[in-house]
């Protein structure tokens, strides 16, 4: 079950740091 939840956040993570990228790149435009 920790394993899951792990690969969850971890998965959830990525995630976020993608949008963070994204409003990153745009606010330079």
């Amino acid at each position: 079950i920790k394993i899951v939840l792990n690969m969850a956040g971890s998965y959830r993570g990525i995630l976020i740091m993608r949008l963070g990228c994204l409003n990153y790149c745009l606010s330079m435009l």
